[in-house]
């Protein structure tokens, strides 16, 4: 079955009987969410301040914001005193967590990616966590109306989807769940390239998740992880087997999903990279307005060259965006 560009899951018509008993989530408050995201130590921290305080601009002071740490140290990296205290200044929550994919000694690839997923625990008692990769900001704020499906993701973009051609069957079969019939389209900004069709398939750093389906969703994303990756199914394009495996995990939770297309960006700028975000006019400005009125936050991005830049309004090159940690791809030990 074909469903285009923006999906919901079949389960999704079970969701909307729940609704109509009564027995699911018809409206949402501010006080419902967690808001989460990685602060580690290195490029991150910078990152996270800048969407700390974007969200709190945004979402006002009753947003339950956290900044989820990564441990262990040794391997993770030990914050800097300063990102700290402005975090805490902003009334944002630090907590601690453990990503068991990860083992010292070991090269780091996608398993710091898997973050993301471990991220997502880290606050048991709210209603809905929506995690949300560091490098983005909030420029306006969200109709959480919008929420209220359990899951709720962006589409992955073409590369995933062209990285992960000719897989997704032995993936399924690996991880001992049916391919779903559904299939969503993938298309390039260049022109001449053919759409891709493949099974649902999420960017995983805008993720939307009801509490009832938080755990399973963990173990499953975990396990699907682990059997993806000791199979070697992408070989050496490692960077797309966390976002398959929270594929399989949705459709193997049978949590009912939507996948959003423009919604989330309506209300959050996925940058990627500071030279990209300084390129979008009134997304740079929304940072220079935050530097402003937080000096703290305004010291802290002038110690590193492209955000100095991003606030002077000076031009620079946009370099490939680097992707490692939990949903950038960075090597937390040589990210200072």
């Amino acid at each position: 079955m074909f469903i285009g560009d923006c999906v919901c899951a079949p389960v999704f018509e079970t969701f909307q009987t729940a609704r109509r008993h009564g027995n699911a989530m018809t409206t949402i408050h501010i006080k419902d969410i967690a808001w989460i995201f990685v602060c580690q130590s290195g490029r991150l921290e910078r990152e996270a301040c800048v969407l700390a305080a974007s969200l709190r601009r945004n979402l006002g002071p009753e947003a339950n914001l956290i900044a989820a740490v990564p441990l262990p140290e040794s391997v993770m990296g030990t914050l800097t005193p300063s990102v700290t205290h402005f975090l805490e200044s902003q009334g944002v929550a630090l907590r601690s967590f453990s990503n068991p994919t990860v083992e010292p000694g070991r090269e780091l690839t996608s398993e710091l990616l898997m973050n993301k997923a471990f991220a997502l625990k880290v606050e048991p008692d709210a209603s809905v966590v929506v995690f949300l990769d560091s490098d983005q900001i909030c420029h306006s704020l969200m109709d959480l109306n919008n929420l209220l499906v359990p899951l709720v993701a962006r589409r992955a973009f073409y590369p995933g989807a062209k990285a992960t051609q000719g897989v997704w069957e032995r993936a399924y079969e690996i991880c001992d769940t049916q391919m779903p019939a559904q299939r969503i389209s993938a298309r390039s900004r260049v022109t001449s390239d053919p759409v891709i069709v493949c099974p649902p398939f999420f960017n995983s750093g805008f993720i939307s998740l009801h509490r009832p389906w938080v755990h399973e969703f963990v173990l499953n994303y975990a396990d699907c992880y682990r059997r993806i990756v000791s199979h070697g199914l992408l070989g050496e394009n490692r960077y797309y087997e966390e976002q398959m495996a929270m594929a399989i995990a949705v459709v193997k939770t049978r949590v009912p999903y939507e996948i959003d297309i423009h919604r989330i960006d309506m209300a959050l700028f996925h940058y990627y990279s500071v030279p990209r975000l300084a390129s979008f006019k009134q997304f740079a400005q929304v940072v220079r307005e935050l530097a402003e009125a937080l000096p703290g936050l305004k010291e802290m991005l002038e110690q590193d060259i492209d955000w100095q830049s991003l606030l002077r309004g000076v031009a620079v090159n946009i370099r490939r965006p680097l992707r490692a940690e939990s949903g950038n791809n960075e090597n937390p030990q040589t990210a200072r």
